[in-house]
């Protein structure tokens, strides 16, 4: 069971924020920010993150992965020039996803 979860029932005993903190050992903001996102939207699930969104989709992923295997030694800019002319992103793009997928890839700086 969750500790949100836990909380929610804590309350709906009874207990102040303070004794469900104290038993649960998680701070007393950490309880009533529980009890108040519970309140508002009904819900103990977490809200979506903030954040830019990713510029390329999991085609083009799987694409730089694929272009990766085929040639693992190659720098992130011959993968960028070996990509086809519709997928655009940066050198720095394709560093990331395949740091992202902690993908062994030797990097030419």
């Amino acid at each position: 069971m969750s500790v949100r979860t836990q909380i929610s029932i804590l309350k709906e005993e009874g207990y102040t924020e303070r004794s469900i903190a104290k038993r649960l050992s998680v701070s007393k903001t950490a309880v009533h920010n529980t009890i108040t996102r519970l309140q508002q939207t009904g819900s103990l699930t977490s809200r979506k993150r903030s954040g830019r969104p990713k510029c390329t989709s999991m085609q083009t992923d799987r694409l730089i992965h694929r272009t990766c295997t085929n040639s693992p030694m190659s720098s992130s800019t011959v993968i960028q020039h070996n990509l086809p002319s519709s997928v655009t992103v940066s050198s720095r793009t394709i560093r990331q996803r395949l740091f992202s997928e902690s993908q062994v890839h030797q990097m030419q700086c």
